[in-house]
């Protein structure tokens, strides 16, 4: 099983899903972590922000980040904007919201089965 966490750092749950610079992708076997990556995306990946607080670009598709996060089994976020979690919906992307801080916490009580999907 795969399981994606947006974080900035590899610490810390991602304030924001779609602001999220990178992702956490644990590799679960057998009720334990078999692997952790952290993966930074592409700057085309998440919401490139100008100082004025739009986007650069003029678009708000998700469409490159529904395809990178397709390959996992859950999403864990900590805040989902109302266009991300439609198109989560839409594409059939299980996804789970949390209250917490750090991921190591998150993946334990997920592992503990604190956190059902």
């Amino acid at each position: 099983m795969k399981i994606a966490i947006p974080t900035n750092d590899g610490i810390y749950l991602a304030e924001k899903t779609g602001h999220a610079r990178g992702f956490m992708i644990y590799h679960i076997k057998k009720g334990g972590i078999k692997r952790k990556v952290h993966i930074l995306l592409p700057q085309h990946l998440n919401h490139d922000y100008n100082q004025n607080g739009k986007e650069k670009n003029g678009h708000h598709s998700h469409k490159d980040l529904i395809e990178f996060l397709s390959a996992n089994d859950l999403i864990i976020v900590k805040r989902i904007g109302a266009h991300l979690k439609q198109d989560f919906l839409n594409q059939g992307l299980p996804f789970q919201i949390v209250n917490k801080k750090f991921l190591d916490e998150v993946i334990e009580e997920y592992l503990q089965q604190k956190i059902l999907v």
